[in-house]
Parts: C-alpha cells; sequence; structure tokens
C-alpha cells in the first residue's frame, strides 16, 4: 500500500486490551508489530496472529520478559494496567516497561496515562499515573506521553449495564455538569500518529478530549439513535466502591483545566484530519465500529446488540462489558 511514513517495528504491550486496535490499524498501514501479552495461546491473541502480527510473550511483572519483547523494536506503545494491578501495580508494571524500552535501545516510547495525573492528586490512580511520567521523562528515550481524559466507553462499564437495559442512561457525576470524554478510535488513531511522527511529538504530553457533552444531552443522542428512551440519571455512589466513589467525586470537583500537571499541547488542525483518517482506518481494519470525535458520531457507531468482554487500559477508566446500546 503506498504510504508516507516510514515503516517501522512496533511492540504494542497488552496488545489484546482496550486499546488493541492500534495492531489493527499499524498493520494496515505497513508496520510490523510485535503484540505482546501475558497469554499467547488466547483468543485474542491468535485473531492477532491471523491479522498479521508477531505474538510475543511480555509479563509487566517480569522485567526480563519485558527486555526480550522490547529486542530490536524501534518504537514501543504502551498504557497504565491500574485495571487489574491497581496503582501500586501500575507503577511497577510502568516502570518496568519504561526501563525495558531504554535499556533495549528503544528509540521512541509512546504512552498512555491520564489527564488527571499529578503529584498532588487526591486519588492514589493519578498520583502514581504522575509517577511513571517522571520515570519516563527521566529516561534517555524520545518519549511521547497520551492523556486521555474519562473514556466514552465507560458508558458501558458493568455497573452500568443495568440502568442501560432500563432505559436510563447513567452518568458518574450530575446530568446536567458537562464531563470531557475521549473515544478510544481518538487515542488509537493519536497513538498512531505520534508512532509515525517522532520528531514532531517527541518530548510532548498531550491531553486528548473528543467531546464535552452533559448527560442530558448525551442520553438524548442516544435516544435520537436508538430509537429508545433514555433518561439521565446520577449514579447512586453509595453502591459503588470507594475507588470509584473518589474518582466520581474527583470528576465532580474538579475543573479540566486544573486536572493535569502540566500544560496539554493543542492539536493542530490538519494532526486532528490525520486522526480522523486513522480512526476510519481503525474501522475498516478491524471491521468493528469505530467511535468518532463527537458523542453524536461515537454513538452512531456503536452495536446495537451483543456484548464483549473489555478492560479499561488508561485514563480515567475502568473496564466495560461491551458496547451494546440494549
Amino acid at each position: 500500500m503506498p504510504t508516507d511514513h516510514v515503516h517501522k517495528r512496533v511492540l504494542v504491550a497488552g496488545a489484546t486490551g482496550r486499546l488493541g486496535g492500534l495492531v489493527d490499524v499499524l498493520l494496515a498501514r505497513g508496520h510490523m508489530v510485535h503484540a505482546m501479552t501475558r497469554d499467547p495461546a488466547s483468543s485474542a491473541a491468535a485473531r492477532l496472529r491471523d491479522a498479521g502480527g508477531e505474538i510475543v510473550f511480555g509479563d509487566f511483572d517480569d522485567p526480563a520478559s519485558l527486555a526480550t519483547a522490547a529486542s530490536g523494536i524501534d518504537t514501543v506503545f504502551a498504557t497504565g494496567t491500574a485495571h487489574r494491578a491497581r496503582p501500586d501495580g501500575e507503577l511497577r508494571h510502568g516502570r518496568n516497561i519504561a526501563a525495558a524500552a531504554a535499556a533495549a535501545g528503544v528509540s521512541h516510547l509512546v504512552y498512555c496515562s491520564g489527564d488527571g495525573a499529578a503529584p498532588d492528586s487526591p486519588l492514589p490512580l493519578f498520583r502514581v499515573k504522575h509517577q511513571v511520567e517522571e520515570q519516563i521523562r527521566s529516561l534517555p528515550m524520545a518519549h511521547t506521553i497520551l492523556a486521555p481524559v474519562y473514556f466514552m466507553e465507560n458508558l458501558f462499564n458493568p455497573w452500568n449495564l443495568p440502568a442501560l437495559r432500563a432505559g436510563v442512561f447513567p452518568s458518574p457525576i450530575p446530568v446536567d455538569m458537562p464531563i470531557q470524554q475521549a473515544a478510544i478510535a481518538d487515542i488509537i488513531g493519536l497513538a498512531a500518529l505520534a508512532i509515525e511522527r517522532p520528531d514532531e511529538f517527541a518530548g510532548k504530553r498531550i491531553t486528548i478530549a473528543s467531546d464535552e457533552p452533559t448527560a442530558t444531552r448525551a442520553a438524548d443522542t442516544l435516544s435520537d439513535i436508538t430509537g429508545r428512551t433514555f433518561a439521565p440519571d446520577q449514579l447512586d455512589a453509595s453502591v459503588l466502591g470507594p475507588g470509584l466513589r473518589a474518582l466520581f467525586r474527583w470528576l465532580e470537583q474538579t475543573p479540566h483545566n486544573r486536572r493535569h500537571a502540566g500544560p496539554a499541547r493543542p492539536l493542530r488542525r490538519a494532526e486532528l484530519a490525520h486522526l480522523r483518517k486513522m480512526a476510519a482506518l481503525a474501522g475498516s481494519a478491524t471491521q468493528k465500529p469505530v467511535p468518532a470525535a463527537s458523542m453524536p458520531t461515537w454513538a452512531r457507531a456503536r452495536p446495537q446488540s451483543g456484548t464483549r468482554p473489555r478492560r479499561a487500559t488508561c485514563g480515567s477508566s475502568q473496564p466495560d462489558s461491551g458496547g451494546n446500546l440494549e
């Protein structure tokens, strides 16, 4: 396929996770992709192998396996792992993959952190994300840090599904308060852009937000698209665990412009146009619905039936249980 970029050998760490669509995008654009997973025999790994990826074993808790996986690689893409390892585990894992990449002579690390990362955050998760970012900055290796806000796909987290089935649009904050959200396809598209253009993106920390809807507006959007009526309602915090209660309280009380540790680099119009092309490519490569920049276009791209388990990997996110709207 004709390209306007240099083909690279890319290690995607955690390739069977929520941002695994990056593997499909990179393969479709001619890159050599090593898809790292703890379980090379899994069905998810088999799909990536069939798509053309080279499956490699790697465990964030096994530095030797990370060193082997990073050997001979041009660029490493990795994400946080708090969904399965909690904050202490995310700190350990982030440091391990960054150190392995630097020791292997990798020229560029693209790391997905979170918009809220800050040394003085009231949330342990975001203090840890900041520590990982600081570790990455200290290493003799070019890096790009992506910092998405709350994932649009969090709508389909397990605790939200009963409400959706009952015609309720659940919100972590008051329903008339806007909340910045990032679509996974936008994160994947920007990651691919950073991988292909390291000279421009090296040393940058980029906050990613696709839209800023209120739950009221989002519920109206879903109602229009699905033909069902969704009524917005704030989640009952008393039924959630302490970690989620703290996160949702932070989302409600902390203005967006005070959520990150440093100035965000704005995206230029040409980059956004390229990002949209990459998002469209992800859809054609995976034959799956792909969200786009705004809540309405994202919602129209969601499947209308069926569920598929997925896990969160970065940003203000938690595991979801598929993307159905019924």
